[in-house]
């Protein structure tokens, strides 16, 4: 919404933080990753904008640094990374 309107995302800024937060305790990434939609709402939050662009540069970090807590297999972190490679070349088209 904020990106359709040329307006900075500082509620999702604020919100990062919070997410961190939760998301880096590794009781609970069993849950997460089984009872949850986490990496859906994860791709989400990395995916470009609207516009083309992509998230600020501290959202992609903390996250892509989250999802590799998570202890995915290899393979699917290769998937992952490389969806994401996809997506930024796209956007500096």
């Amino acid at each position: 919404e904020c990106n359709l309107k040329k307006e900075p995302a500082i509620n999702t800024s604020k919100l990062l933080d919070t997410a961190v937060a939760e998301l880096s305790k590794k009781l609970f990434y069993k849950y997460y990753l089984d009872d949850t939609e986490i990496l859906e709402a994860l791709r989400d939050w990395i995916h470009p904008l609207p516009d083309g662009s992509l998230p600020a540069l501290k959202i992609r970090t903390e996250l892509y640094r989250i999802i590799a807590k998570f202890g995915l297999h290899e393979y699917e972190m290769a998937s992952l990374n490389e969806y994401f490679q996809r997506s930024e070349e796209r956007s500096k088209d």
